[in-house]
This record gives structure tokens, C-alpha cells and sequence, in this order.
């Protein structure tokens, strides 16, 4: 082999590693950027799934307070009515002797 060709053959050599480490590299930066995306984006999952579970227990004591208060207003009314039906059934013996 003669000088130039170990000169061409370096050449293309040097050609080829510069046309792969580019693309390598660039490969290389967007690959860390997605890691920090996803690790901002699982955070902020956590953060949503630790607020949703708060909202749900907040909804299911209010459901349970708001039963508690249904059924206390129930009793309230059925109570009412036992009094008038007293009252009813007092005024209707009073009138009739």
C-alpha cells in the first residue's frame, strides 16, 4: 500500500466516526432531556394521584355526613307527623263531645 491510500483510507475513516458521533450525540442529548421530562411528568403524577385520593376521601365523608343529615331529617318528619296525627286525633275528640 502506498502513502495515499493509507491517506484516503483514514480519511474515509475519520468521515464515517464524524457522520456517526453527530447523530450519537444529538441522540444522546435528546435521550437525557426525555428523562428529565419523564422523571417532571411522574412527579407531578404523584402529586395528582395524592390530591385525587385527598378529593376522594373529602367526597365520601360528605356523602356520609350528607346521609347522617337525610336520615336525621327523616326521623325529624316522621316525628312531626306522629304530632300532628296526635294533634289531628286530639281536636277531632274535643269537637266531638
Amino acid at each position: 500500500m502506498d502513502e495515499w491510500t493509507v491517506v484516503t483510507s483514514l480519511s474515509v475513516l475519520a468521515a464515517l466516526a464524524a457522520a456517526v458521533a453527530g447523530p450519537l450525540v444529538r441522540l444522546n442529548g435528546t435521550i437525557s432531556r426525555l428523562s428529565a421530562m419523564l422523571e417532571h411528568v411522574l412527579a407531578r403524577l404523584d402529586k395528582l394521584e395524592g390530591e385525587d385520593e385527598k378529593l376522594r376521601c373529602r367526597g365520601e365523608q360528605s356523602q356520609r355526613d350528607l346521609g347522617r343529615r337525610i336520615e336525621d331529617q327523616g326521623q325529624r318528619l316522621n316525628r312531626c307527623e306522629n304530632r300532628l296525627s296526635l294533634l289531628e286525633q286530639t281536636k277531632g275528640e274535643s269537637h266531638g263531645h
